[in-house]
C-alpha cells in the first residue's frame, strides 16, 4: 500500500530536504518527463527501413524502455538512501536518455533537420 511519503503533498516534499522526500519529489516529476523523453525517442526508433521489416526496432525500443525505468527506479532508491547526492538524483538518467535521443535523431535525420526543428520551435510565439 501507499506509504506516508507517497501521500504527502508535493509542496511539503518541495520544502523538505530529507533525501527520501527529494527522491519522491524527483520521481513525481520524472514520470511526465520520461513520457516526453520516450516520445522523442520514438521518432528515430519509429523510422522504418523497408528492407529490415516493420518490427526490426521494436525489441530495441522495449529494451530501452525497460532499461530507462529500471535506472529511474535504481536512482530513486540510491537518492533516498543517500548513495547519490540529491542534486544529481534521477536527473542523470533523464540526461543520459536525452543524449541518446539526440544522437539517434542526428544519426537518422541529420544535424540540419534537428537544428531546423529546434530553431523553428523557438520562433513560434
Amino acid at each position: 500500500g501507499p506509504t506516508e511519503r507517497d501521500t504527502m503533498p508535493t509542496g511539503a516534499l518541495w520544502q523538505s530536504g530529507a533525501p527520501q522526500d527529494v527522491a519522491e519529489l524527483q520521481w513525481r516529476v520524472s514520470v511526465p518527463l520520461a513520457t516526453v523523453v520516450l516520445a522523442l525517442l520514438a521518432l528515430p526508433l519509429g523510422r522504418i527501413n523497408p528492407r529490415k521489416g516493420m518490427y526490426a526496432k521494436l525489441l530495441v525500443a522495449v529494451v530501452l524502455y525497460v532499461l530507462y525505468f529500471n535506472l529511474l527506479t535504481l536512482a530513486e532508491s540510491w537518492t533516498a538512501h543517500g548513495s547519490l547526492p540529491t542534486w544529481l538524483g534521477l536527473w542523470w538518467v533523464h540526461g543520459s536518455a536525452l543524449v541518446l535521443t539526440a544522437v539517434l535523431l542526428i544519426h537518422h535525420y541529420g544535424w540540419s533537420w534537428v537544428r531546423g526543428r529546434l530553431l523553428s520551435s523557438q520562433s513560434v510565439p
